[in-house]
């Protein structure tokens, strides 16, 4: 994240969530994880976002507990969902 103003600023980078070819019904992008970023006038940071596992889990009412439905997961990082500027996919679990 850089800052290329001459002001300080903070920017907020979410990270939303979802789940491809599993013919289950759920939300076709969910806000999981967000951190608000604080910068200086010209300075630029790493940013490393952890997150729960917990927050892609969905509830299962035939076993009436949350769960990790297996398949391929997009991950989208940007500024807000209409600003996307990275997209990762990873196989779970």
């Amino acid at each position: 994240i850089k800052n290329n103003s001459l002001i300080p600023g903070e920017e907020v980078v979410q990270v939303y969530g979802s789940l491809s070819g599993t013919g289950k019904r759920l939300p076709g992008k969910s806000l999981i994880f967000f951190q608000r970023i604080d910068l200086a006038p010209g300075e630029t940071k790493d940013v490393n976002l952890l997150f729960d596992m917990e927050f892609i889990k969905r509830w299962d009412i035939e076993k009436q507990e949350y769960v990790l439905i297996p398949g391929i997961y997009d991950f989208l990082i940007g500024s807000s969902s209409g600003d996307i500027r990275l997209k990762i996919s990873k196989k779970l679990p």
